[in-house]
């Protein structure tokens, strides 16, 4: 294996677990638990947070995770969801994004939808 390559292979897989790591942490975070709990749980506090009326707030750790909590404790989480709506055999395809929100009931979703358009000559996001 020539030494480029190797690099290559081993950012790779740097890459790999440092994604598994994040997401490992947010998946171990469940309903009822406090602000507290969730803080040690993440090894950090959110990057944003939204307050709401009647106690609710969203937690943002980064634009793909979130927790909607209520009166410190965690009441719902989500996550940025990716679904590929077009692949055309290796010339590039489509693929659509909403990303991550949390908010409290009543409230009108306010959620960003993108999608990402792949074509051999360059990638367009929309």
């Amino acid at each position: 294996m020539t030494k480029g390559l190797k690099l290559v292979f081993g950012f790779s897989l740097f890459l790999l677990a440092a994604c598994a790591t994040s997401g490992g942490k947010f998946g171990k975070i469940y309903p009822g638990m406090t602000s507290d709990q969730v803080a040690q749980t993440m090894n950090k506090g959110p990057t944003k947070v939204n307050q709401f009326s009647e106690g609710y707030a969203a937690w943002y750790f980064g634009e793909d995770q979130c927790l909607l909590m209520q009166q410190d404790k965690v009441v719902a989480k989500n996550v940025t969801e990716e679904k590929a709506e077009i692949e055309a055999w290796g010339l590039g395809g489509v693929t659509r994004s909403q990303k991550a929100e949390c908010i409290p009931p009543g409230y009108k979703s306010t959620a960003k939808v993108e999608r990402t358009i792949e074509t051999p000559f360059g990638t367009v996001k929309h």
